[in-house]
């Protein structure tokens, strides 16, 4: 069977405030590109920082690696338009995004 199905924010946040009513009103957002019988959605990157209980160097470590990593990816998938490149400059993006965030 080829269904593919629609769920929206709106469930996903109603499925949240019901089942972790502490996090009720974090924010949350869709990832851009799912699976077929699946979809994924970010929830609060402080809840997962938090739950993780990583220190802030180890933290900025965790993001140099995987700066360095989305680079490369970069590189290798520069001259065609595949997912992986794309979930790189993603990556990339978000990275730089924190980083400004934090030192500004």
């Amino acid at each position: 069977m080829n269904t593919k199905f629609d769920i929206s924010l709106e469930r996903v946040e109603k499925l949240v405030q019901a089942q972790f009513p502490s996090w009720a009103g974090l924010p949350i957002r869709p990832v851009k590109y799912g699976g077929w019988n699946n979809k994924t959605f970010h929830l609060s990157e402080s809840i997962f920082r938090r739950s993780i209980g990583l220190a802030d160097a180890t933290w900025a470590q965790a993001r140099g690696g995987a700066l360095w990593k989305a680079l490369l990816e970069v590189e290798r998938y520069q001259h065609n338009h595949s997912l992986e490149g794309k979930n790189a400059h993603r990556t990339i993006k978000a990275i730089l995004s924190e980083h400004m965030r934090l030192t500004n």
